[in-house]
């Protein structure tokens, strides 16, 4: 178990970052957004002398990562020692994340965000740009996420609230819960569930085009599908329940 205590931090001038790129075996990774001059990264759980970590600024891009003997995603791989980071950086980079093992937790960024995770949950609030996940296993929660959101994932339940985009899922076996504050004038949601119970929320007055289908499961929706819609919902489920509420 890695020891969540900084052992090395870090410092950059923020004006010189635009994007932050992340890649770790084994390890939790916190990216937090300010307005502050200095970014500081905190790495934790390292072994000196064991562990290949590295920590540069080139180009306008912030790297961080943790090397090893096997290549990044080799499932096989022994030995991989968790190291982790905890990063504040300005909240308009962009953020790539990849990580084989670990939790991941983004929060207070406006620039468009890039998750690759084998396994581990994935926490995300406040976030106004493009949002792309892929995610082996492991739950995904978020709240005010206001930009058009992708997942692919394997297992795992995802549940998210205060959207104000697009979403597009899908989701090899796990529940899907989403909530919008509030829908733009056209979107597209395109979920598809393999197992798993698919519930949206929308406010009251939302005109939305509906296409629901579920092999085995209820279908219910509040709304009334309106083909001169801007925004069109499509859910098709292999096995478990489609409800479609008012918030």
């Amino acid at each position: 178990m890695a020891d969540n205590t900084p052992v090395i931090t870090k410092e950059f001038a923020s004006a010189d970052i635009r994007a932050v790129e992340i890649s770790v075996c084994s390890g939790d990774i916190s990216v937090s957004g300010t307005n502050t001059a200095k970014a500081i990264v905190d790495i934790t759980g390292c072994r000196q002398g064991k562990d290949i970590v590295k920590a540069e600024l080139s180009g306008g891009v912030l790297s961080l990562k943790t090397e090893t003997a096997k290549p990044l995603f080799s499932f096989f791989s022994k030995g991989c020692s968790p190291v982790g980071f905890k990063v504040i950086v300005p909240k308009t980079a962009s953020v790539s994340v990849r990580s084989v093992s670990g939790g991941i937790s983004l929060s207070g960024l406006e620039n468009n965000i890039r998750i690759k995770s084998g396994t581990g949950s994935i926490t995300l609030s406040a976030l106004s740009g493009a949002l792309h996940i892929e995610s082996g296993a492991g739950n995904i929660v978020g709240e005010a996420l206001l930009g058009d959101i992708t997942v692919r994932k394997g297992a795992g339940n995802v549940e998210l609230s205060g959207l104000g985009g697009g979403l597009n899922v899908t989701s090899g076996s796990g529940s899907v819960k989403c909530r919008w504050s509030f829908l733009p004038g056209e979107a597209n949601i395109p979920i598809v569930a393999g197992a798993g119970d698919v519930e949206l929320g929308f406010p009251r007055e939302s005109r939305v085009e509906t296409a629901l289908v579920s092999a085995s499961g209820k279908i219910s929706s509040d709304f009334e599908s309106d083909i001169s819609a801007g925004v069109k919902i499509k859910v098709t489920a292999g096995a478990g329940k489609i409800k479609l509420i008012r918030n």
